[in-house]
């Protein structure tokens, strides 16, 4: 599961000099109502179809569990 991020938190997170038990308190579940979903059509590893964001992607419903459909 990648890291996600506030962009206050990004810099803290590349800092070098920033202690890991700091560092560490940076990986917290990211709020749920910052999230969109969006399902990806299948379409999308075809070849001669149009790649635009808008034939491929389209709104997905969240519920509490799954944030991804694929």
């Amino acid at each position: 599961m990648p890291a996600i991020l506030s962009s206050e938190d990004e810099s803290k997170w590349l800092d070098l000099n920033q202690p890991m038990k700091q560092v560490l308190q940076l990986l917290e579940p990211y709020p749920e109502d910052l999230m969109e979903a969006f399902s990806i059509s299948p379409l999308i590893s075809k070849k001669g179809v149009d790649k635009t964001p808008q034939s491929l992607f389209k709104p997905s419903a969240m519920n509490s569990r799954v944030y991804f459909s694929f």
